[in-house]
């Protein structure tokens, strides 16, 4: 069960560890779909100027239903904000940087951040 509060608190320890140039906007969507499948949170964003960037992260209420979902899913999205914000493609590769963030996030939390929920 997702308690009251959680989101801002996952937002501040996020922005914390990402130190994200802007902060993403978060949102929770009925449900989220991608390539017609249900997905646990999307993002998107894109370039404003030279240091400052549009996020936003939509969260799935039909699938998060703990708040290790919760936090592990904003985790995933947070990456993608940062590999945005440091001009590399939003995949989950090594060319990408994002199994840095997976690693990080399995060694600090005991949590995978790309997996199955």
């Amino acid at each position: 069960m997702i308690r009251a509060g959680e989101l801002e608190l996952f937002e501040y320890m996020l922005q914390d560890i990402f130190d994200l140039k802007s902060k993403p906007f978060t949102v929770f969507s009925k449900q989220i779909k991608y390539q017609r499948d249900d997905c646990y949170g999307f993002y998107t964003g894109e370039p404003v100027s030279k240091n400052r960037f549009s996020h936003k992260i939509r969260i799935s209420r039909k699938l998060i239903k703990t708040s290790e979902q919760l936090f592990s899913t904003m985790a995933h999205e947070y990456a993608h904000a940062w590999q945005v914000e440091n001009n590399l493609d939003v995949y989950h590769n090594k060319d990408c940087k994002f199994d840095y963030w997976q690693n990080y996030f399995q060694v600090r939390f005991n949590m995978d951040i790309v997996g199955i929920l």
